[in-house]
């Protein structure tokens, strides 16, 4: 009170409970904006959360004071219970809002399901948080709180927790962007987590980042009033260390200044590629020679830094995640943005469900003792700094597709389904500043695709290896999507979707079960009008309680995620798959282009040190993915090896010199876009500084020709085109339902999620169309009032499918099968009869390759203009049907004989369309059969042939 900083007076606040043999008692305390104190107390007995006697019976008590945290009124006269099932709340600390949080501790050592992983709970009046857990004999009346975030692989000892805030003036610890963040101390392995929380109406939800790794016991931290870090830790090994005769330290952590560029995010935006995004650019000459230090590994227990680790908990649980397998992952190209602010990672196909840990060197130059001291800190034990990330494949993959065609559609992944959630997590990074910003400019539809994991919503996992002792009934999940905007929602295996609508406010709610399947594949529709801001949120809750709550980011699956057992030994990391856009191409034809004049890449690229070095060698080239490789020819700009980035050079002399600097025998030389190559008097410089943009010419597929490039011209198109009749100036309004299915193929390859967003899009700027899209199979209202059905997935057959599109074709409705759509499995015989030939797996003889479709019944309208047509696709034959039932437009020559590949075929006053050529995303961006497939289309519709022609160049491959 006199400011000495002594105290003047010691009260006791709270006592009369019975101390534990552990003497760990009274844990974590904070105080709310009212001046009431919050404290931890203990479970009673970790080892015997549920009190069991030598008989059997269970002691645990809900209304003990045990296992709970407490509230001293601000008067300090008096205590309530707030919350029930806590372990040890090691840490309580409010946020900037007023919400209490606390860390606490995992409990399976001792209870198989009491906690595997270490938590940071939102502490909610009058929940359990899960310690002891419901048991149907022992505590049975109580539903299981789920933390915001697990912090994983078991036995962390989530310990000291501070919220990263200071008032008006002050500086906080890091960049702006990890103001209000959750700084959390791991005790056991020596970690300090960053985690960012986001509040959405039904709850928080968390993500995090490892920040440091460090050698000691790590117990606490605070913020100094300067911005730095203070951190506690403790000494000896886990659990307790050294104990209290044992010497602690305090460490300041401080952020360099200059500072270097801070990790924004680390994801997966494909199956092949790994992209980091930083706060601000980093200095290019950081990354020289990074790529052959570039290390990613992958694994149930893997994590960042791991390799820093020196501290190991004393569990079994601990020495069977060091002997789960750890995988590497093929790296074989590195690139960074023009803005220098987002590092790009081509690798091997990446589809395991487990943890993946990148390490980049980075080669940061020391100063000499004598150079100005605000130069970057050596580093005291001599070590290259590196970089050390993490990600999984969770997430969810967006797309806008703006109305203005002129406008090119932009995709990118998200960390979470809720719009301002993803917002606010992907603060700094320029990918996603961009997303966001083009969403909803000038109008357009944002569509999300991800999988959901429902299973044990509200029941605590099991710890590795152990068992329970009993069975819980089925749990059902309900899960609510609210948004502002117009929503459509499919999903795979749901048992119903029900949709509100009011006041522009729509809201869907689905209902599942993962008894089949944990997963549930999801697309998502929003309709973003010129000026607004998507909005859209989510909740769930259960059959066995309906308090909606958040839903955690890691329930997000990104749709190429395999969510099958992750225990099993991974393919060949470095097989090489074919790559379906250059299959049946000529290598010996591509060297000569690459050679040529005309395309110059010989100037500046060679293949396995063999010619000019001005740009990347292309070795690795057949380890990449299709679609990078030309956004790198085609926009070499976007992503540039570091080992490459262009420099624009002043010479004292005047003149400036523009390409890419490496030394040659001792020299320091320049090579321009042209190949040619400068030598550079070193003391002659007068300035040199990094260039955004590549080198590397934008025009180079301009100066090839078609055969060269593998692209239909328009001159092609226009051919088949020819003949075409106008349309009536009023055309019929036509409902055209798109039927899609989950992804059963290889990378590119029967894709059907892709195909539906594609050609959602595609179908969807025809005039007086109407698209919807289904799952499947379409619903009752949609079978009902469609004008045409588009099947593009795994085909199967019922009665309840063959009654509906019975009365379907009996009204005159027009159907399409693509591919495998045509699968009837056991009832082939009966789906035939309905369009015609069928397939059922297993007993159809099948093709990957070239396939040259020969064209009959050539008075058909939907094959005017043909005569053949060459592809790389799949062929189908041995199928069950009638031929002579068919009106056979395409056949294919397969064992000897020329088979169906495409046909017609009326089914009482419906007509049908099939084409099994569309094994490949590639195939649907073929402007010829893209001809093909809308012609079908519109004849199934009874609509004039060429109602869709103005759709035909859309987003095809072609050239003028």
């Amino acid at each position: 009170r006199d400011g000495d900083d002594v105290a003047d007076e010691e009260v006791v606040v709270a006592e009369g409970w019975k101390e534990i043999p552990q003497n760990v008692d009274a844990v974590g305390i904070a105080m709310d904006s009212d001046g009431a104190i919050y404290f931890g107390l203990g479970t009673a007995d970790y080892s015997n959360a549920y009190l069991i006697d030598d008989q059997g019976k269970a002691h645990y008590d809900l209304e003990s004071e045990r296992g709970t945290v407490q509230r001293i009124a601000p008067d300090l006269k008096s205590r309530e219970t707030i919350c029930t099932g806590v372990r040890f709340p090691v840490a309580l600390a409010f946020n900037a809002q007023g919400d209490l949080f606390c860390t606490d501790q995992e409990g399976a050592t001792w209870l198989p399901n009491g906690n595997p992983l270490d938590e940071l709970l939102h502490i909610v009046p009058q929940r359990h948080y899960g310690f002891p857990p419901r048991h149907p004999r022992h505590n049975p009346g109580v539903i299981d709180e789920p933390s915001i975030f697990d912090y994983g692989p078991q036995h962390q000892s989530a310990c000291g927790m501070f919220f990263n805030d200071a008032p008006p003036g002050q500086p906080i610890f890091g960049p702006e962007s990890w103001r209000g963040d959750a700084i959390v101390c791991g005790q056991s392995r020596g970690k300090l987590y960053r985690t960012k929380i986001a509040h959405t109406t039904a709850g928080y939800v968390a993500t995090t980042q490892v920040i440091a790794r460090l050698q000691m016991l790590t117990i606490d931290a605070c913020l100094a009033p300067n911005g730095d870090l203070i951190v506690a830790c403790h000494s000896g090994p886990p659990d307790w260390g050294t104990g209290p005769t044992g010497i602690g330290k305090l460490f300041r952590i401080s952020r360099e200044v200059p500072p270097q560029p801070t990790v924004v995010a680390t994801w997966a935006e494909s199956e092949r590629e790994v992209r980091i995004a930083l706060d601000r650019p980093i200095d290019p000459t950081w990354l020289k020679d990074a790529l052959a230090g570039v290390r990613i590994e992958y694994g149930a227990s893997v994590r960042a830094g791991d390799a820093f680790e020196n501290l190991s908990p004393p569990y079994a649980v601990v020495q069977r995640q060091t002997m789960q397998p750890r995988y590497s992952l093929g790296v074989h190209a590195m690139s960074v943005t023009s803005d220098l602010r987002t590092l790009i990672l081509n690798t091997d196909p990446m589809q395991r469900d487990v943890h993946y840990a990148v390490t980049i060197p980075l080669a940061i130059s020391r100063p000499a003792d004598n150079e100005s001291a605000d130069a970057p800190p050596k580093d005291a034990l001599g070590r290259l700094p590196r970089m050390d990330v993490d990600y999984d494949l969770r997430g969810v993959w967006a797309q806008w597709n703006p109305d203005d065609v002129s406008q090119t559609p932009l995709a990118c992944w998200l960390p979470h389904a809720n719009w301002d959630v993803a917002r606010q997590w992907m603060q700094g990074s320029s990918q996603h500043e961009k997303f966001f910003a083009a969403v909803g400019s000038g109008g357009g539809e944002l569509k999300l695709l991800t999988q959901l994991n429902i299973k044990d919503i509200l029941r605590p996992a099991v710890q590795m290896g152990a068992e329970i002792d009993y069975q819980w009934p089925e749990e059902l999940a309900y899960v609510q999507i609210d948004g502002a905007n117009r929503v459509e929602v499919l999903g795979r295996k749901i048992a119903g979707i029900q949709a509100a609508s009011s006041n522009g406010h729509q809201r869907h709610t689905l209902t599942a079960s993962a008894s089949d399947d944990a997963w549930l594949a999801l697309n998502i529709a929003l309709r973003v009008d010129d000026g607004e801001t998507p909005s859209l949120a989510f909740s769930l809750w259960t059959n066995e309680d309906d308090r909606p709550r958040a839903i955690p980011a890691h329930r997000f699956g990104l749709p190429w995620l395999n969510t099958a057992d992750t225990e099993t030994e991974p393919e060949t990391a470095h097989e090489v798959t074919a790559i379906a856009e250059i299959e049946g191409g000529n290598w010996g034809k591509g060297k000569r282009v690459f050679h040529s004049q005309a395309a110059g890449c010989f100037k500046c690229h060679g293949v396995q040190g063999d010619g000019a070095k001005i740009g990347p060698d292309l070795a690795n080239l057949r380890f990449r993915d299709y679609a990078s490789v030309m956004r790198d020819i085609e926009h070499p700009s976007f992503a540039i090896n570091p080992d490459y980035v262009g420099h624009v050079v002043l010479m004292k002399d005047g003149r400036v010199l523009t390409g890419v600097l490496r030394s040659k025998d001792g020299t320091t030389v320049i090579g321009n876009q042209l190949g040619e190559e400068t030598v550079l008097d070193t003391e002659q410089i007068e300035s040199m500084k990094p260039t955004e943009l590549s080198i590397m010419p934008t025009e180079t597929l301009d100066k090839l020709d078609i055969e060269q490039r593998r692209l239909r011209t328009a001159s092609e198109v226009a051919a088949k085109l020819q003949g075409s009749l106008p349309l009536p100036a009023e055309l019929k309004p036509l409902k055209i339902v798109l039927v899609a299915g989950a992804k059963d193929h290889g990378p590119g390859e029967h894709d059907y999620p892709a195909w539906l967003v594609q050609w959602g899009q595609l179908m969807s700027a025809a005039p007086a169309v109407e698209v919807s899209a289904a799952w499947d199979f379409p619903d009752d209202d949609q079978i009902g009032t469609a004008d045409m059905l588009v099947f593009f997935q795994k085909g199967t057959w019922d009665d309840v499918r063959q009654a509906k599109m019975d009365a379907y074709f009996e009204r005159g409705g027009g159907a399409v099968y693509v591919h495998w759509a045509v699968n009837g499995d056991e009832r082939t015989a009966d789906f035939s009869k309905r369009i015609g030939l069928a397939s059922k797996g297993g007993s159809i003889g099948y093709r990957h390759g070239p396939l040259q479709l020969q064209i009959h019944s050539t008075d058909h309208p939907i094959v005017r203009n043909f005569d053949s047509l060459d592809l790389y696709d799949e062929s189908y034959w041995k199928l069950t049907g009638d031929p002579q039932q068919i009106t056979l437009l395409g056949t294919s020559q397969e064992d000897g004989e020329p088979r169906p590949q495409l046909w017609t075929y009326e089914q009482g006053a419906g007509r049908v369309f099939v084409s099994i050529p569309g094994h490949y995303n590639w195939t649907f961006d073929d402007p010829l059969f893209r001809i093909l497939l809308l012609r079908g289309m519109a004849w199934t519709a009874h609509e004039p042939i060429d109602r869709f022609n103005e759709l035909v160049p859309l987003g095809a491959r072609m050239s003028q």
